[in-house]
């Protein structure tokens, strides 16, 4: 909300029109105020305006609302200060520079200004004080002040680029976080570090094993809550920590919110800001590339190919060099990996996937131990380097850990044999020892309570306060209580009647006392909640000990929640309808909007049947379909569509294959229902071609008479089903587009929604050109209206810098683009931005297609050396990044080589998914090459080539060559380390036949006419065509020559 409240009766007063430029005047003045100060009070804002009191209060009060759209309520300083937004901040700060007048504002705001961030703001515009270089050079580098660093974040953040100390706000920053890291480490010290001392030297050992170069592992530390996992990492980062500057920790929990196996773009950045804090001198180049690997991360433009799923290269080589001199490794602890499970059977092992990715960039060693509770690994045992299961502590450990609490050394050993080694429950006895002495607790012992539940319910019996005793067991099943919760809610379900309200303020105040219990909410204020080691461990034993009561306590808190008005009450209300569903079967009506709001801790906490319908409403993974498959025959279980369309929702093709080979194969399903239209979207989008054109002629075909209804209800699947369309039968879809402009138009709309994108710009996009309907707007990279408008067009002489040529230009540096032929370059430019990388980025983490790994590592390297390619007159391409293996396949998209690359790789393999997706970015390749490859149609004029330029200009380069007949074959060999042509002789002796009486007849460009028509792999094409020309023929060719005869390369 604004600082100014519209809906007063004053701001309904509008100044009259010779009155107008008194209140602008009055606004700019206050604005100015504004900019050049910390929080204020908006009187003195107006106390600053020339000639104040000659304003009438109509006036006053229409500078105050212009005033009050640019600011905000500083709830830092109190409601009755406001603030001035940042963007509006740096613009009214730079309308004062450009104008050369903030010296002069500056001076003025001085003489007024008293509080401390102002006189910050005013400092760091004049880099003064704390904010001259010198200053700043000698805090960052101490890295102790707290006090003083957080003044320059705050400072230099409002100044902005008028401060001559902003360059050095990363560096600030990143000494805040170490002083984050090193007040953890002295925490865990504070709080002592008792026993554990084998496990500890264990882990020590397990670091000084791993190593660069083979497959990330972690030791996995197993155990219970409150067992001590979290203590026991914190406590060898201390120790790493305290050792110098050979290692960097880095810390991800999996509870909190933002850590996603799906963007390891924004994992890699949550590590490279760690990073930084850690290494000094390396904040500003991390920073640089953080900004840049951001553009990547959803909902940011970024090019086909820069996936969410990769490592942005940048990033990764920036961490290296950081990490390189002197040498560092880094210590990654992944916390409560359980969570990461629970998001999906497949998140664990892509977790891996990143760490191998990451380290084959950074060429660093990562060192990680993953602690969580039960089997979170089980998924990915391959992973599991070593496995260390954590139990109670031993005799020695929990001895000085009661030592610590001043516990009668006498009482050792009773309280052993109770707390059974927890950490947790050692404190809990120790409290009531000192408290009530050792005879008490021993009475718990000779009952036989040794169990951490019972010795909760035991020291809650010796509560003197019987009411009070009622109200922690079960009445704590509610998570936030004040006075009313007790009076109105848990007081009548436990038996305390109707308490007055001076009686449960009593108790809300007793209960306070048992700061082992309670702590005050820092949300809900004059709220208590359950402490939540406490509570995780407790819960439980609430609800099993008294389960009708603790149902009747939910049912009256989800009624009493319900009828407040705060935000935060109805996730309440709805945490306790969901827990109704530990004895009711039926799933309460919840709104989806207040269930988006549940957190992770808060899910947890949930009946698993509860858990799942949350899931289910956010798009996440439900606890369902995650052991074997369905029995072949068996009916489709209605819920695995639900669960399959929320892995389509969230792009999770992954999990998604995991869900799918567990339910629908096999399954029986009505292939024109909706079960059908989640498979074939699923089938589609992860590149399982072969299974999405067997469930499409089950059904007839791809169009359906509701199809327009459905491209407004049911997009995602709507418009896979006409990509489908456009790519295997193009003549219909364009029929369909023409014939019914309301289909038509719609599609043409969608395809431009980079959210439904897909393969929306491949043939889709010139089925719409095709069928004649109107494109408003083009995405940022479209590449197939790029090449529409290039092939259209009479001059052809200059391409422009295009986002393809910009990725090419900074993997080979600059060239004379005046020496190649224009076309052939806009041609290899375009084929960057091909629409098929995303789709092949998500087959090459399929089980079935995980080859093209090493294949793209292989096939770089080989064609790094040839040039890679490079156009006709144009010296050899080479690609200077230093790639690592893991990203070749990207870098040979950088360099326009897809469609080359996989063509390749499914001809080679008899990779029949690969081979239909191939076939498809070739005809997109050739079309946006000058050689229309769509439909049975006439061509388009402006398309009426044989072959398209790319492959002509290659044949024409390696003609020219001393040895074209030795370059052909060593481009070939670039591709396949054996003989591509015996190869093809024996697949295919009828094609290489045909090619030759081509050549024969005519040119190699001739036989390069069939080979494509015959759908042989473009990468092969040059230098077989080459190759099977008769010897004694001339193989110079007239320069950029295309005439030739017989085939043509069509669908």
């Amino acid at each position: 909300m604004t600082a100014y409240d519209a809906g007063s009766t004053q701001a309904m007063a509008q100044p009259d029109g010779q009155d107008q430029s008194i209140v602008t005047a009055g606004v700019d003045q206050a604005r100015q105020y504004a900019a050049l100060s910390g929080p204020f009070e908006p009187a003195q804002a107006l106390r600053s305006i020339d000639q104040v009191t000659s304003v009438d209060p109509a006036q006053l009060t229409a500078i105050a609302a212009g005033l009050s759209r640019t600011c905000d309520r500083s709830m830092a300083a109190g409601g009755d200060h406001w603030l001035m937004r940042g963007a509006e901040r740096r613009r009214t700060l730079d309308a004062l520079a450009s104008s050369n007048q903030l010296p002069a504002a500056i001076a003025q705001r001085r003489d007024s200004a008293e509080d401390q961030p102002t006189k910050d703001l005013l400092n760091a515009i004049a880099a003064e004080e704390i904010f001259t270089a010198d200053a700043v050079s000698a805090v960052v580098s101490a890295a102790t002040d707290r006090g003083t660093l957080e003044r320059l974040v705050v400072g230099l953040g409002r100044a902005g680029s008028l401060a001559p100390q902003y360059g050095q706000l990363p560096a600030i920053k990143a000494a805040l976080t170490h002083l984050d890291f090193v007040a953890a480490a002295r925490t865990v010290e504070s709080h002592g570090f008792f026993g554990r001392e084998e496990e500890l030297q264990r882990i020590i050992a397990w670091l000084d094993t791993e190593s660069t170069g083979r497959p990330a592992s972690a030791l996995y530390i197993e155990g219970l809550p409150g067992v001590g996992k979290t203590t026991l990492v914190e406590q060898v980062a201390a120790r790493l920590l305290g050792q110098g500057d050979d290692w960097v920790v880095v810390r991800f929990d999996f509870d909190r919110a933002g850590l996603d196996v799906q963007d390891t773009v924004g994992l890699t950045l949550e590590l490279a800001r760690q990073v930084s804090a850690q290494v000094p001198g390396a904040e500003q180049p991390i920073q640089q590339a953080r900004s840049k690997a951001a553009s990547t991360l959803p909902g940011a433009a970024s090019l086909k190919g820069d996936s969410p799923e990769l490592v942005p290269e940048d990033l990764g080589l920036a961490l290296a060099n950081a990490l390189a001199s002197p040498p560092r490794r880094i210590f990654l602890v992944l916390d409560t990996l359980e969570v990461l499970r629970g998001r999906g059977e497949t998140h664990p092992g892509r977790l891996f996937d990143w760490l191998d990715q990451l380290a084959s960039v950074t060429r660093v060693t990562i060192a990680v131990v993953g602690a969580g509770r039960g089997n979170a690994l089980d998924s990915t045992q391959a992973r599991i380097g070593e496995h260390l299961p954590l139990r109670g502590l031993a005799d020695s450990g929990a001895d000085r850990l009661l030592e610590s609490l001043d516990v009668d050394p006498g009482s050792f050993e009773l309280i052993r044999s109770i707390a059974g080694g927890n950490p947790l429950a050692l404190r809990l006895a120790a409290k009531f020892t000192n408290e009530h002495g050792a005879g008490e607790l021993a009475k718990a012992g000779k009952r036989g309570e040794v169990a951490l539940a019972s010795l909760y319910r035991f020291i809650l019996s010796r509560i003197d306060d019987p009411d009070l005793k009622m109200l922690a067991n079960p009445g704590l099943v509610v998570r936030r209580i004040n006075a009313d919760v007790i009076r109105e809610v848990v007081g009548p379900q436990v038996g305390l009647g109707k308490l007055s309200p001076a009686r449960a303020e009593e108790l809300l105040q007793a209960l306070a006392t048992q700061h082992w219990l309670v702590e005050p909410d820092p949300l809900a204020i004059g709220f208590l909640r359950h402490r939540s080691d406490m509570r995780a461990v407790l819960l439980p034993l609430l609800y099993e000990s008294a389960p009708a009561k603790s149902a009747r306590i939910d049912r009256a808190a989800a009624k009493w929640f319900a009828a407040r008005t705060e935000p935060w009450c109805q996730i309440e209300a709805a945490y306790h309808r969901l827990q109704l569903m530990r004895r009711e079967s039926a799933v309460p009506l919840i709104a989806p909007a207040v269930l988006a709001q549940l957190d992770l801790i808060t899910i947890s906490e949930l009946p698993a049947t509860a858990q799942d319908v949350v899931h289910r409403s956010q798009g996440d993974r439900s606890t369902s379909y995650r052991g074997d498959r369905v029995v072949p025959g068996t009916a489709l279980d209605p819920y695995a569509t639900r669960e399959l369309r929320s892995m389509n929702d969230r792009s999770d093709w992954l999990e998604g294959n995991y869900i799918y080979d567990r339910t629908f194969a096999g399954a029986v399903f009505d292939p024109n229902g909706p079960d059908a239209d989640a498979a074939l979207t699923f089938l589609w989008r992860s590149g399982r071609w072969s299974d999405a054109r067997a469930l499409l002629k089950e059904q007839d075909g791809w169009y359906r008479p509701q199809l327009r209804e459905q491209l407004d209800k049911d997009q995602l699947n709507a418009v896979c089903r006409v990509e489908l369309a456009a790519e295997f039968d193009f003549d219909g879809a364009v029929r369909v587009f023409g014939d019914q402009p309301g289909i038509g138009q719609r599609v043409a709309a969608l395809v431009m929604e980079p959210s439904l994108s897909g393969l929306a710009g491949a043939a889709l996009r010139f089925a719409i050109h095709s069928a004649a309907v109107p494109v408003k707007s083009q995405r940022k990279f479209d590449g197939a209206g790029q090449a529409i408008d290039y092939w259209r067009s009479t001059d052809r002489s200059e391409f422009g810098s295009g986002e393809g040529w910009e990725r090419i230009t900074a993997r080979i540096g600059p060239i004379d683009r005046h020496a190649a032929d224009p076309s052939t370059l806009a041609a290899r430019a375009l084929a960057v931005v091909t629409p098929f990388a995303e789709l092949v980025g998500t087959m090459r983490q399929l089980p079935a297609h995980q080859y093209l790994v090493d294949y793209a590592a292989a096939v770089r390297e080989r064609l790094n050396e040839l040039g890679n390619l490079a156009p006709l007159g144009s010296p050899p391409w080479r690609d200077y990044v230093d790639t690592a293996p893991t990203l070749s396949l990207q870098s040979l998209t950088d360099l326009g080589l897809l469609a080359e690359l996989i063509g390749a790789a499914a001809c080679l393999r008899g990779d029949r998914d690969l081979n239909l997706v191939a076939r498809c970015a070739e005809r997109w390749r050739r079309t946006t090459a000058g050689s229309w490859s769509y439909g049975s149609g006439a061509t388009p004029p402006e398309w009426d080539r044989p072959i398209d330029v790319t492959i002509a200009d290659r044949i024409a380069a390696l003609a020219a060559e001393p040895n074209p007949i030795d370059r052909a074959v060593s481009q070939l060999e670039a591709w396949h380390d054996g003989d591509v042509l015996g190869l093809l002789r024996k697949r295919a002796p009828a094609t290489i036949d045909a090619a030759t009486r081509a050549a024969a007849d005519g040119t190699a460009v001739d036989a390069a006419a069939v080979l494509l028509a015959r759908n042989v792999p473009s990468a092969f094409v040059p230098g077989i065509a080459l190759l099977v020309v008769p010897s004694g023929r001339p193989l110079r060719l007239p320069q950029r020559s295309m005439q030739v005869s017989g085939e043509r390369p069509r669908p």
